[in-house]
């Protein structure tokens, strides 16, 4: 997938839940009817769009998100004998390869229906000692580096934003979510 007008068109007739967007590049510039927008939009639905298609360096998360997607086909394309070899649920029941079924879902033991692969973001940033990865995810470590930094850093925006708003100590909410900090999942 290359591009947005690759997904698929929303089904008609499903019901919705009227999303606010939210402009980061307004957010950046402390635009302060975008950010009672954005206080709205938590206090109401806890939910939000945050457009980051015009918020110049943030941007860039657009591109390494696609990216990412062709790195995850190339690696949910092996067969099941080569990503099992990535599965660490024995060492960490967090990080690596889940395949489908691998957890219980509800109180009558239904397994779900996911594979999914966990990226650590401590492996990525050199934190902790990495665990073995596959090789897409080798050759896409830049890209995965630029996505944990770019989305650090939005979210630390939003945090010092929300931590105004609540009247909290300056940095108490980006204090517990620190980029280089250890992390288990």
């Amino acid at each position: 997938m290359s591009s947005i007008s690759e997904l698929p068109p929303f089904p008609e007739g499903l019901p919705t839940l009227p999303l606010l967007r939210i402009s980061l590049k307004k957010l950046l510039s402390r635009d302060d009817g975008e950010i009672k927008t954005l206080i709205t939009a938590c206090e109401d639905n806890g939910f939000f769009y945050l457009d980051v298609r015009d918020a110049g360096a943030y941007s860039s998360i657009i591109n390494d998100v696609y990216e990412l997607f062709g790195i995850g086909d190339e690696f949910f394309n092996l067969s099941f004998e080569e990503k099992k070899k990535y599965d660490f649920s024995a060492k960490t029941p967090y990080f690596g390869y889940k395949k489908q079924g691998s957890s219980v879902i509800d109180r009558t033991g239904k397994r779900d229906r996911n594979e999914s692969y966990n990226v650590p973001k401590i492996d990525m940033l050199g934190i902790a000692e990495p665990l073995p990865l596959p090789e897409a995810f080798e050759r896409g470590r830049e890209t995965f580096v630029s996505l944990i930094k770019t989305s650090h850093a939005i979210v630390t925006l939003l945090f010092n934003i929300f931590n105004e708003s609540l009247g909290l100590p300056e940095g108490t909410l980006a204090s517990l979510h620190e980029l280089e900090a250890m992390s288990t999942h």
